[in-house]
């Protein structure tokens, strides 16, 4: 597996991880699948497959996470109760900490990885074409890293690449066409790799 390339695409998860746990301590109606069992686990999986590559993060527990993203005392003990709420509600969604393998880790880090390329990809699209903000290269990066990654770890994707991805979830050719434009523009003077 290309660590580089994983590297980059887990770039961005604590800020992903961070906006989820900020809707769901609001009770927010934009929370709308993203449960404290399941942010629990994802945080738990990215220590551990963060530190499996060699870039352990500056935490190592649940409780650390909280502290050192600048939550309080009482939201991390709102968490908790949220989380264990769940639990009691469904016995059937306790994992073994015992089978899971840093695969299936991995796999739950990267789930929702698509939708957020996909909001990525909103922002640049509707970005001002004469200075624009957000980076249609690093959008591009994360579709090939995320293609990669996800078959190697055996998922059967419905896209093989880029003008793929963009067809399967509904953009237009006009879009995809604009997207590329904006990536070929911005490829000239874009500091930093290109995948």
């Amino acid at each position: 597996m290309d660590i580089e390339k994983l590297k980059y695409l887990l770039n961005d998860v604590e800020n992903e991880i961070d906006f989820s746990l900020y809707y769901l301590l609001a009770d927010s109606p934009k929370c709308t699948h993203d449960s404290a069992f399941f942010l629990e686990q994802k945080i738990k999986s990215y220590i551990r497959v963060m530190t499996e590559i060699g870039e352990p993060p500056p935490y190592k527990t649940i409780r650390q996470y909280f502290k050192w993203s600048a939550y309080t005392p009482e939201e991390y003990v709102a968490f908790t109760n949220q989380r264990k709420k769940e639990m009691e509600k469904s016995k059937k969604r306790r994992c073994s900490q015992k089978n899971r393998t840093s695969c299936n880790e991995l796999g739950g880090v990267l789930a929702d990885r698509a939708e957020h390329i996909c909001l990525f990809i909103e922002k640049v699209l509707n970005d001002s074409k004469e200075d624009p903000c957000y980076s249609a290269v690093s959008a591009t990066n994360e579709i090939k890293c995320y293609i990669q990654i996800m078959t190697e770890l055996g998922h059967k994707l419905p896209y093989q690449n880029v003008s793929e991805f963009f067809r399967y979830y509904g953009y237009t050719q006009e879009q995809y066409a604009a997207f590329e434009d904006s990536r070929k523009k911005e490829s000239v003077y874009y500091r930093g790799v290109q995948y």
